[in-house]
């Protein structure tokens, strides 16, 4: 009875090891690193790599476990959104619990809740917004933007918004994109960027985010604390269509060397 005990203990403290995997579709390349799994769970460390020009939303809700004790749901709920061109990693795990075992040599992780926001839709126009705000809240399209707070200083204005999107498919806020006019002592109505280089984000129907947006010019061009100052939108908010992906299926594999040389 002793040794059953002891075999069984050190069963369940016994951890696979399994090998690198790398994977590439059109939109996307998929590298799972750091794949290890006890009795009760495996996890992984995913890197998602984003190869268009339009947003990637991934929902891990929507991939699978398969193991041959059965199918699994990985834990986290939080949605990714990945910019265009760039890169995201996570940590995805599944909970398998004793009875059922998630200690297996090879399983297969079906990679699905991918979806690809299409960028190349009209823009939604929007009011010039004033600094200091004649109104403190607007309507452009789907998209309702309120004015949360306001700082006016000589060489820096600072401005945070919160927008609510009430379409059907998803709204696109790109606050890089807007810019803010203003007569400097130079030149009447000049333009200067953004420079809270915040990342775009997505909205669903109901769904409200925050965004700053933040302004630099020098005094002897013109003093922003009494400067009269215009926000232009440009390509800020889109309406965009939602395109869901293939499903990717991915297979990890036992690294036995690893495996051993861990467990001694």
């Amino acid at each position: 009875m002793h040794c059953f005990s002891f075999a069984q203990d050190k069963k369940a403290k016994h951890v696979n090891y399994y090998k690198p995997v790398i994977a590439e579709t059109k939109e996307i390349s998929v590298d799972i690193q750091d794949a290890v799994s006890m009795v009760e769970f495996s996890k992984f460390k995913l890197r998602l790599t984003n190869k268009t020009n339009d947003y990637i939303l991934y929902k891990p809700k929507e991939s699978l476990f398969k193991l041959s004790s059965g199918d699994f749901v990985p834990e986290d709920k939080k949605t990714i959104l990945i910019q265009p061109l760039d890169k995201e990693s996570k940590v995805i795990d599944m909970k398998a619990g004793a009875d059922k075992n998630a200690h297996v040599d090879n399983y297969t992780f079906l990679l699905g809740g991918l979806y690809k926001i299409v960028t190349n839709s009209p823009i939604t126009e929007a009011p010039a917004f004033m600094l200091p705000a004649a109104s403190n809240s607007f309507t452009a399209g789907n998209f309702t933007v309120e004015l949360l707070s306001l700082s006016k200083k000589t060489g820096e204005t600072s401005a945070k918004f919160k927008v609510t999107y009430s379409g059907k498919g998803a709204g696109l806020v790109d606050p890089k994109k807007l810019a803010v006019k203003v007569d400097t002592k130079t030149t009447p109505g000049q333009m200067f960027a953004n420079d809270k280089k915040e990342k775009g984000m997505i909205l669903y129907q109901g769904e409200t985010d925050t965004f700053t947006a933040s302004f630099h010019i020098e005094g002897k061009l013109v003093d922003m604390q009494f400067a009269n100052m215009e926000i232009i939108w440009k390509d800020t908010f889109k309406d965009c269509q939602i395109v869901k992906l293939d499903e990717t299926s991915i297979e990890l594999v036992l690294d036995p060397g690893m495996t051993a040389g861990k467990n001694k």
